[in-house]
């Protein structure tokens, strides 16, 4: 006689035929009996992008917690910006792994807001590109989903170094576009 299947004891989605658990069973995503609210890029409306002045003002706003996304700087350290390059959000050109995390706090990452009025009310006030550690610390307390851009074991195991340094593993959700990445943060 055939044996049984074994059943689950919890769903499981697949994608590109690699198992992964259902949200809801994330400890990260439950227990709030209801939807989480993240501020994508920190709340890039309200402030530049992926740094601690729009970060504070979308927690703020009421947001549950963060969504941000990092890069890798010259010297390796997970820095918080969306694009390879600093063109569109800072004052300074080029890839950001070009520069070190110290080169990168010294930019003006508030030089390209703009506000609903057309004004630039960060340019010049000390607004800079931070690095994933500065974020966690700050934010002790705060649920944090983290996208890694680079799909490469240097960009995982620098996410899991600075989760672990800063005791975060509870409240840090990894994402990424790729297993190699997500493997090595794991």
């Amino acid at each position: 006689a055939p044996k049984p299947k074994a059943q689950r004891s919890s769903p499981a989605l697949a994608f590109r035929g690699i198992e992964h658990r259902a949200l809801g069973i994330v400890p990260f995503f439950s227990g709030q009996g209801r939807p989480r609210v993240f501020a994508h890029r920190g709340g890039c409306a309200l402030g530049p992008e992926n740094t601690i002045a729009a970060f504070d003002r979308g927690l703020a706003a009421g947001a549950d917690g963060l969504e941000l996304d990092i890069q890798l700087s010259a010297d390796g350290i997970a820095v918080v910006c969306h694009d390879q390059t600093l063109d569109r959000t800072t004052n300074t050109t080029g890839p950001v792994s070009a520069r070190t995390a110290a080169e990168l706090s010294r930019v003006d990452a508030g030089h390209r807001f703009t506000d609903d009025s057309g004004q630039h009310p960060f340019r010049g006030k000390g607004v800079y590109v931070p690095t994933l550690g500065e974020v966690l610390e700050r934010y002790p307390d705060v649920p944090i989903i983290v996208e890694m851009k680079p799909d490469s074991e240097e960009m995982g195991l620098a996410l899991a170094a600075e989760v672990l340094r800063a005791n975060a593993v509870d409240r840090v959700c990894a994402a990424g576009y790729g297993l190699r990445s997500l493997t090595a943060a794991r």
